[in-house]
C-alpha cells in the first residue's frame, strides 16, 4: 500500500511537471499577445510608419 501511495505521488509530481510546462506556455503566449496589442496601438495612432517597424514585421 505505501508502495502505491509512493507511485501516485510520482503521477502528481509528472502532472506538477505538466501545469509548470502550461505556466511557461501561458507566459510566453501573455508576452506575444501584449507585444501584438502594443504594435496595434502604435500602429492604429501612427506611431510606427509604413516604411519603419511595420514593414518589416
Amino acid at each position: 500500500m505505501g508502495i502505491g501511495n509512493w507511485e501516485l505521488g510520482i503521477g502528481n509530481w509528472e502532472l506538477g511537471i505538466g501545469d509548470w510546462e502550461l505556466g511557461i506556455g501561458n507566459w510566453f503566449f501573455l508576452i506575444l499577445k501584449i507585444f501584438y496589442l502594443l504594435l496595434t496601438f502604435a500602429a492604429t495612432f501612427g506611431i510606427i510608419s509604413n516604411d519603419g517597424i511595420g514593414v518589416r514585421l
